[in-house]
């Protein structure tokens, strides 16, 4: 689990599909995966943080709270092209939990993602988000899929304490 916190200003920007030897993108032959092995949360990250993924593949993350692959509170996130595969939280957030800040998805795409507290029963208990599970955050969501995700209330999404900033166009 990479963990980063920062009160101070921060802006990084990791773009994956690069081939090391010719320094040329191409994000279906070369694959930049973070993985948690079904084992680990592969990111904590908040405070005051703009942040930007573009082209990274985020596989089977495990978290035993909120957010299979990340846990993220407050700043502004950004990902691109980014593919959410088979991460899984016991609580909300199978792929992603947020709270507070901003997160823009742009062309990315989520399966198989589980937010469930009881796996052996689906049919009641805990679990918000199967992909994402935002709590008071602006979200924009445009292009991208959805499909597979499981949890117990939003397979695909759970949104909560938005107001009016949920954008969710053509996914």
């Amino acid at each position: 689990t990479i963990s980063i916190e920062e009160d101070e200003e921060i802006f990084f920007k990791v773009i994956g599909g690069y081939n090391a030897s010719t320094a040329e993108r191409d994000l279906k032959n070369n694959v930049t995966v973070f993985t948690g092995k079904s084992e680990h949360q592969i990111f904590v990250l908040g405070g005051n943080m703009a942040v930007e993924f573009d082209g990274v593949n985020f596989a089977n993350g495990y978290a035993d709270g909120n957010g299979g692959a990340l846990q993220i509170s407050s700043g502004s996130w950004t990902f691109r092209n980014c593919k959410f595969s088979d991460n899984e939280a016991a609580a909300n957030g199978g792929a992603i939990s947020i709270s507070g800040g901003s997160l823009s998805l742009r062309d990315s795409d989520f399966t198989n993602n589980v937010a469930l507290n009881d796996n052996v029963d689906r049919t009641s208990g805990n679990g918000y988000g199967g992909a994402l599970d935002s709590d008071g955050a602006a979200l924009s969501i445009r292009g991208g899929t959805f499909s597979g995700n499981v949890a117990w209330r939003g397979g695909a999404l759970s949104i909560y304490n938005c107001g009016n900033d949920a954008v969710i166009d053509n996914v």
